[in-house]
């Protein structure tokens, strides 16, 4: 290469390293993963409670009174409430989720 070309070139890698610069500036900076995390749906909040039927034997309706409880195969082999499931999900619905056998 001439000096005329890596001078060129230089000069292009400069141009191209001061427009990243000036675009993480103009954006305030790129976010920090802590402040992703936070904005994960998921996140928001704590999940469904679980009732197992096997391990604590049949469910207690004090523990279901007034809550959307949901029964499902341990395997999660029903695909119509893998669907129910992931409609709760989306809404962020409150719901009790039931294992049985």
């Amino acid at each position: 290469m001439t000096t005329s070309n890596l001078l060129v070139l230089s000069a292009t890698l400069l141009a191209s390293s001061n427009a990243l610069s000036s675009m993480r500036m103009s954006l305030g900076g790129l976010p920090s993963w802590k402040d992703l995390e936070a904005k994960l749906p998921s996140l928001r909040h704590a999940g469904p409670a679980i009732y197992d039927t096997t391990v604590s034997g049949p469910v207690d309706d004090a523990n279901l009174k007034g809550k959307l409880a949901v029964y499902v195969d341990r395997n999660h082999w029903c695909p119509n409430t893998q669907s129910a499931l992931l409609a709760l999900e989306v809404k962020n619905a409150e719901y009790v989720k039931v294992l049985v056998d």
